[in-house]
């Protein structure tokens, strides 16, 4: 999570594209050794969903990937690295993973990061296409505490962070109250814990998101 935030926006510019604005160089060019908040960046397509549990394109989760977080994340060398993920456990004669979250982390729409929204997200995902195989692993996902999720698979695995990471997965943790307004429809709005907070989004045109500061 980005620890400094200002404002940002994805929108369409000239046409159907994800305008990102809030950190990049200074205007009028020129490398600059020191980061400068401001800017934008363009990226010249748009994804036709957000819900990034509803389609297996990765192309489709973008959004998801600038607004939301999931329990562990891909790093540039293609290991994995804790993410929303404060440590974790891994009982391999029980088949248990017992996940410890970071505290105090908040949501867009206010509340903090529970394990009750881990919960809600993870049985949400295993029941979509793109968590066809973390289904297939998982016997139980289960609230311990506030802040403890444990997942007991069907057989011992160590695949399991792997098959949370995000962005290379649709994974991604949202928050529990959204999920249930939803209900089975395809999410229009996503209320995450990420970088960027998703203001709007119109298909086929625009998105829109400002960086989130708290």
């Amino acid at each position: 999570m980005i620890s400094q935030r200002s404002a940002a926006a994805l929108g369409l510019v000239g046409g159907t594209a994800l305008l990102l604005s809030g950190c990049g160089s200074p205007q009028g060019g020129g490398a600059s050794s020191e980061p400068v908040t401001g800017g934008e960046l363009v990226v010249a397509s748009l994804p036709a969903v957000i819900d990034p549990h509803a389609t297996t394109s990765r192309s489709n989760w973008m959004v998801a990937a600038s607004v939301c977080e999931g329990l562990f994340a891909n790093a540039a060398d293609t290991s994995i690295q804790d993410g929303l993920v404060e440590s974790y456990e891994y009982d391999v004669d029980a088949g248990v993973y017992t996940l410890d979250l970071r505290e105090g982390v908040p949501f867009h729409e206010g509340g903090q990061l529970t394990a009750a929204d881990v919960v809600a997200s993870l049985d949400r995902y295993a029941d979509s296409d793109p968590g066809e195989l973390f289904n297939s692993l998982v016997e139980k996902v289960a609230e311990t505490d506030e802040l403890t999720v444990t997942i007991t698979t069907v057989n011992p695995t160590g695949a399991i962070p792997a098959l949370l990471s995000t962005p290379d997965t649709g994974a991604y943790v949202m928050s529990a109250s959204s999920l249930e307004a939803a209900g089975d429809d395809e999410l229009s709005s996503l209320d995450c814990t990420g970088p960027y907070r998703l203001d709007e989004f119109t298909v086929d045109r625009q998105a829109t998101a400002s960086r989130f500061d708290e």
